[in-house]
């Protein structure tokens, strides 16, 4: 659905992905074009654990930051 919008043209987005590493890299590029500006309020639930369920979304979110300095 967010291609649809015109490219900078959201103030917010609540991205809701799985837990896969993969899954969530592509799924941060979409927002990235659409908004405005980009800046990356992850929810607390990361963990840099490399056990945890949650570390593909930790280490996406992160690596995402580092890449486009969004954060």
């Amino acid at each position: 659905m967010l291609e649809d919008f015109e490219d900078h043209y959201l103030d917010w987005v609540y991205l809701d992905t799985s837990h896969k590493y993969e899954h969530t890299v592509e799924e941060l590029e979409i927002p990235r074009r659409k908004l405005k500006l980009t800046r990356v309020h992850p929810r607390p639930r990361l963990v840099p654990h490399p056990g945890h369920v949650d570390h593909g979304v930790y280490r996406a979110v992160t690596e995402f930051c580092y890449r486009h300095g969004a954060g």
